[in-house]
């Protein structure tokens, strides 16, 4: 039946377990998106049938969930009531828990379900509900690539490894050789980009383990939310207020002449000052870079520490100097020595290949996955080797 137009468009409200194997080939509605599809339109229209009399028959009912959604795609099988009355109570107690769930537009439900669509078309569509489904009913969220790519999969919990994925998503993102269980970056960085530029996204990630997702703040609210959370901030805050404050005590005792207080109106002295201020910040994130000796230092110390290894690196070459460069404006001293330690405390390495904790480029190139091994306290990220001990070693 062809779709009824309605001036307003209602929304599928669904739980997000039953995305589960979206990406699957298909050619009918037996697997894949259109299979989702129909699940969702079950789930929705016997979610809305159990708000009217139940004295009516389930014909008539559905007949009513079609005037409410205004669209219709095979409603009329004879047992559609029941079928969607038995689906809408498997999956309504997730695992014995209320379902996560989630809501797409009729429109866009209409389009995906009635035209061909090419696979990063899916793959958007996906990603779009699953930062839906996580942000909730706020207005932003912090989140991680493992826990989006989780609610791709139609999974509530976040996965461990990348392993854990369906096999479509693993292809369509990849991963980095056999060297671990982490997507490509770019692939990731691309799909993002086309959620910022065509699905209203609103996405940061500087300076921060995970990253902030909104669909109603704007940028810079987005951003301002991540730097008042940022430590550095409120540390910086706390200095200008002991600054103020010992300044007040040395002009009560008389040691300091009291600072005359510059006019309101003197635009001139304002610009000044905010100029002097942004000069200060400069400087100060001058010193906070983490240059090329001072990771040589730290390599090489850490690595004795926890490997029993002399180790005497004294450089690093064009590449390794590129990806230190890059991640030193988004990082501190402390999560470079962090990510050390979740390298140097990995059990195992593919294919036995324990040259990877030796060599600073892997490192960098993979920085983000030690930095989360160390703060998730996991030594496991390539299995556990059985000759050494299971116990916690964080």
């Amino acid at each position: 039946m062809m779709r009824k137009k309605k001036e307003d468009s209602r929304y599928f409200n669904f739980p997000i377990t039953l995305l589960k194997n979206f990406l699957h080939d298909s050619s009918d509605y037996k697997t894949g998106h259109l299979k989702c599809f129909l699940d969702i339109q079950m789930y929705a229209y016997y979610a809305q049938a159990k708000k009217y009399d139940s004295n009516l028959s389930p014909k008539k009912r559905i007949s009513m969930c079609e005037t409410y959604f205004g669209d219709v795609v095979y409603a009329e099988h004879k047992d559609y009531f029941y079928r969607s009355k038995k689906l809408y109570y498997e999956f309504n107690k997730y695992n014995g828990k209320n379902p996560v769930m989630v809501g797409i537009n009729i429109d866009r439900f209409y389009d995906y379900i009635t035209k061909e669509k090419t696979v990063d078309e899916k793959i958007h569509l996906l990603g779009y509900l699953a930062i839906k489904s996580i942000i909730g009913n706020q207005k932003y969220k912090k989140t991680t690539i493992n826990y989006v790519l989780s609610r791709m999969d139609g999974k509530t919990k976040t996965i461990k490894s990348i392993s854990e994925l369906s096999p479509e998503l693993i292809e369509y993102f990849g991963t980095k050789k056999d060297e671990g269980k982490e997507i490509i970056e770019y692939r990731w960085n691309k799909f993002i980009e086309v959620l910022q530029d065509e699905w209203y996204l609103h996405y940061y990630a500087k300076k921060m383990r995970g990253f902030l997702v909104s669909f109603d703040l704007t940028k810079e609210a987005l951003i301002d939310k991540a730097v008042d959370k940022r430590p550095s901030s409120k540390k910086q805050i706390r200095k200008l207020k002991e600054k103020e404050l010992e300044r007040k005590a040395l002009e009560k005792q008389g040691l300091i002449k009291p600072t005359k207080p510059e006019p309101t109106k003197d635009s001139q002295k304002d610009e000044i000052k905010v100029i002097y201020i942004q000069q200060s910040d400069i400087e100060d994130d001058k010193k906070d870079v983490y240059d090329k000796s001072t990771f040589l230092q730290d390599w090489n110390i850490l690595r004795t520490k926890h490997l029993k290894k002399p180790t005497y690196l004294n450089s690093i070459n064009a590449e390794g100097l590129e990806l230190l460069n890059n991640l030193s404006k988004d990082y501190k001293r402390d999560d470079f020595t962090a990510a050390m330690v979740g390298l140097f405390k990995q059990q195992k390495f593919p294919n036995d290949n324990t040259t990877m904790q030796s060599n600073p480029i892997h490192f960098l190139k993979f920085f983000n996955s030690y930095l989360t091994a160390f703060h998730d306290m996991n030594d496991k990220l390539y299995g556990v080797n059985k000759a050494k001990s299971t116990r916690r070693i964080f």
